[in-house]
């Protein structure tokens, strides 16, 4: 740009390359994580390059895991692979716990692969501030087919059929919920180019679990078949100020 010039003028507009890019766009260029939906401010993200897998686990099947893939990735060299065991229960859940971000619209985001044998996938984000636990969660029924949002009053609740997801362990899936913990109400989900206005539908809000206040999110899998299966999961996200 010349300076002598506003940066929204055409005058000696270069032809074959563009001057300027805003720094969103640059960071996605440099390699940053957040490239599927920039909305809200980026307040925490894991995108599994580190030594350590630093989520908790809580699988109560034999054979079920949670652990570092250096098979596959969204980008770099690693993802983590959540596996559900053969026996029962064969549930398994891969969750984080950290500091909570200011009350109000808050994001999360999550690649995922996708199994159609897993009976559900639970995208689980709760914001507990001392007194009310917020509950937002988005549930997969991959036995019906359905999208599923968590009611205040009867639980798990079809919205809408889920759209098609390719069966495939090295094609990463966007799922995206955005809540606004202020009115009780979701605002939207986003699974890859879908997009759900929820504005609608109240989420599940409780009352004190006796902690301190933090929030949790991760993704939990249950089986009903007596064979074993995985997801994928990379690039995890949390924002607030979302639109």
């Amino acid at each position: 740009m010349v300076h002598t010039l506003p940066p929204w003028t055409s005058k000696w507009r270069m032809t074959k390359i563009f001057g300027q890019i805003d720094t969103g766009e640059l960071a996605a260029r440099l390699g940053s994580p957040v490239t599927f939906d920039r909305r809200g401010n980026v307040i925490w993200y894991d995108d599994f390059e580190g030594d350590t897998l630093l989520w908790e686990v809580t699988g109560e099947s034999v054979g079920s895991s949670a652990v570092l893939d250096n098979s596959w990735a969204v980008k770099g060299s690693q993802c983590a692979k959540i596996t559900v065991g053969a026996a029962l229960p064969r549930t398994e859940t891969m969750f984080r716990t950290i500091p909570i971000p200011q009350f109000g619209k808050i994001g999360y985001e999550i690649a995922l692969t996708f199994d159609p044998d897993i009976k559900y996938i639970s995208l689980i984000y709760s914001y507990y501030d001392g007194t009310d636990v917020y509950n937002p969660y988005i549930r997969i029924d991959n036995t019906n087919d359905k999208l599923q949002y968590f009611d205040i009053d009867t639980g798990y609740t079809d919205f809408d059929d889920l759209p098609t997801l390719k069966d495939d362990t090295k094609l990463f899936n966007y799922f995206k919920i955005v809540a606004d913990l202020a009115t009780g109400k979701y605002i939207r989900l986003i699974i890859n180019e879908n997009v759900w206005d929820m504005s609608a539908y109240s989420f599940d809000v409780t009352g004190s679990l006796g902690t301190a206040p933090h929030l949790y999110f991760g993704v939990g899998l249950i089986s009903d078949t007596a064979a074993v299966y995985f997801l994928r999961a990379d690039n995890v996200i949390i924002t607030q100020n979302e639109p």
